[in-house]
């Protein structure tokens, strides 16, 4: 197990664990508008996400931000 910055090279393993997350809490599935507006705001340095890699895969992330918020994309 490792822990890494995920960055946009990990939006395949970032999506999974977010559509698992919203899908736990009975809420909507993200769209792909959605993923877009992640993907640009890490990019663009608004979040920052941090992950535990089993084998290569993702299985576990937080974030860091004060102006981008998962809950709204």
């Amino acid at each position: 197990m490792e822990y890494i910055r995920i960055t946009n090279g990990n939006m395949d393993g970032l999506k999974a664990l977010h559509i698992g997350y919203k899908q736990e809490i009975g809420e909507e599935t993200p769209t792909d508008e959605n993923f877009d507006s992640l993907s640009e705001a890490i990019k663009k340095g608004q979040i920052i996400f941090y992950g535990c890699a089993d084998k290569g895969r993702l299985i576990a992330c937080c974030s860091i931000t004060p102006t981008y918020s998962t809950f709204n994309y």
